[in-house]
């Protein structure tokens, strides 16, 4: 097991990260649609790998229509008179 790095091998590592956290940033800026098929592949894959079955795969044309789209699931009519229900009935225990 390798317990110490050579100042060589510190040096690398330290310009592989600065090279790894330019090139993390410049992706971060991208604004040209992803390829779907290729990011598809990408995500079975790595489910595949992790001997989990592929989940159901979502694309949005935005991260603001994603985050509709989460909102709108999330707070369904019936979600929100269930979570209205849930606090009354807790605030009423509390109160006796």
């Amino acid at each position: 097991m390798i317990e110490t790095l050579t100042l060589e091998q510190r040096q690398q590592l330290s310009h592989d990260r600065r090279k790894a956290r330019k090139r993390w940033n410049q992706m971060l800026r991208l604004t040209q649609p992803i390829d779907r098929g290729q990011a598809t592949v990408a995500i079975v894959q790595v489910y595949a790998h992790l001997g989990l079955s592929a989940p159901r795969i979502l694309f949005f044309p935005s991260p603001d229509a994603a985050w509709n789209s989460i909102q709108r699931k999330l707070y369904t009519p019936t979600r929100l008179l269930r979570q209205v229900s849930i606090h009354l009935r807790q605030v009423s225990i509390q109160s006796i």
